[in-house]
């Protein structure tokens, strides 16, 4: 129940915020929501990634990869088939550092915190939590400076424009 609810507050609150800075959502993957902005000769990815055992749970994955898609031995994959990971400038938002899901944007709380008697947070406050971030994607794309919040897979290595 509370994932269904996260999953709803995400289609009604960051999906319209990453419209309005021009994305456009493509189909869906297992467990992914995708989306699409072109920029130049580049195309800025970001997925918004949630927890494989349903719990509530995300992170925002993004990549820049170049407009006309990505190469892999003598397969040319197009840009809309392409998955943030598979790219060398490529990354995590998320609000705290740490490999593991615990360092996403959670709807739940860790067991000690329940145990404490502590609620969990309102999927519309994580999600605000995350559209809070986005400027610093806004900036890492426009300047290439990351921000505090954005864990690079492996340390980026941003894309010239016109490569």
């Amino acid at each position: 129940m509370a994932a269904a609810a996260l999953r709803n507050a995400v289609r009604s609150r960051l999906v319209p915020a990453l419209i309005a800075e021009d994305f456009l959502p493509l189909p869906d993957a297992e467990r992914t929501l995708r989306f699409l902005r072109p920029h130049g000769g580049v195309a800025h990815l970001l997925e918004v990634q949630w927890d494989r055992h349903d719990r509530p749970r995300y992170v925002v994955n993004y990549a820049t990869c170049p407009a006309d898609g990505l190469a892999v031995g003598e397969r040319r994959f197009p840009v809309e088939a392409v998955s943030a990971g598979w790219l060398p400038d490529s990354g995590r938002l998320q609000p705290r550092p740490g490999p593991t899901t615990a360092a996403w944007f959670r709807g739940d709380l860790a067991w000690p915190l329940r145990l404490l008697g502590r609620r969990a947070p309102a999927p519309d406050a994580v999600v605000d939590a995350t559209v809070a971030l986005l400027p610093e994607l806004w900036r890492y794309w426009r300047e290439g400076r990351p921000g505090p919040h954005m864990h690079a897979c492996p340390p980026a290595t941003r894309v010239p424009a016109d490569a």
